[in-house]
């Protein structure tokens, strides 16, 4: 199994998810061992994007690409006392969305 550290693996998965179409900017902490690793993103995407499937894209890429790189998928869920893991990324950025929206309309009126 390879070992990468957890800044070098964080700023490539980061810039591999902002490859994705509609993402905008795309920070990733990775933490933990390879035996037991957790990731959480925090994206920003653009207004116009299909946002289910650019979470569906982010949460996929990030998987492979942690497989391919330590030979194990990131965990998948919460632990307790911290902030989740890639099961909240598609609701952070369904709620952000949502608030850029309400913006934007509310700036049009």
């Amino acid at each position: 199994m390879a070992t990468v550290a957890p800044d070098v693996l964080s700023q490539a998965l980061s810039e591999r998810a902002e490859d994705v179409p509609g993402v905008e900017r795309c920070t990733v902490w990775v933490t933990g061992s390879p035996s037991s690793l957790w990731v959480q993103a925090d994206t920003t995407v653009s207004q116009d994007c299909e946002v289910e499937w650019a979470v569906a894209e982010l949460r996929r890429r990030m998987e492979d690409d942690v497989t391919t790189s330590l030979g194990t998928s990131p965990r998948q869920g919460r632990r307790p006392g911290a902030p989740g893991a890639l099961l909240e990324l598609a609701q952070r950025l369904a709620d952000r969305h949502r608030a850029a929206l309400a913006r934007d309309h509310r700036e049009r009126r």
